[in-house]
């Protein structure tokens, strides 16, 4: 596969690496990344459970 530098100088996440492969774009990467993060912030901070979808 044809990876820029700046991909295989950095460690990817598995959902990183299956996204590359799928030929996705950097950008859903990096807005589902900052997505699951929110989600993980909400529950533990407790305004969300675990099952609750967030918007």
């Amino acid at each position: 596969m044809g990876y820029s530098r700046y991909v295989m100088s950095k460690k990817l996440t598995p959902m990183e690496e299956i996204a590359l492969e799928f030929g996705l774009p950097q950008e859903w990467i990096d807005e589902n990344i900052k997505g699951i993060r929110r989600g993980v912030e909400d529950m533990k901070a407790g305004r969300v459970s675990s099952w609750e979808q967030v918007e």
